[in-house]
């Protein structure tokens, strides 16, 4: 498949689960919660961070605000998709706060 076709393609999965207008909210409030247990080093909210964090890049098309670095012509990295990013790094500080037993450090 060509990267052309991919983008392609998956601007009509986003298109069709956006258009329900409910979707968008909750993953982005299954996001935020996955985060804020994530931070914690609670395993279910880290194992859903990252399904989460990807479902959050296809589906906030309409919440993406402004282009921060374009990547082609009509493709970049917005507002909305450092989100994302912020939900990894609140991954890998429960990973860094379970401890290398996988029980919460002691703090």
């Amino acid at each position: 498949m060509s990267r052309h076709a991919a983008f392609t393609l998956l601007a009509a999965v986003r298109d069709d689960l956006t258009s329900s207008g409910l979707v968008v909210p909750a993953v982005l409030a299954g996001l935020l919660a996955s985060m804020a247990g994530a931070w914690n080093g609670r395993r279910l909210a880290m194992a859903a961070v990252v399904p989460l964090a990807l479902g959050w890049l296809v589906v906030n098309g309409p919440v993406e605000g402004p282009t921060l670095l374009p990547l082609t012509y009509n493709h970049g990295l917005t507002l909305a998709d450092l989100l994302s990013g912020a939900a990894l790094v609140a991954l890998v500080r429960g990973l860094v706060t379970r401890g290398p037993t996988g029980s919460p450090a002691a703090r």
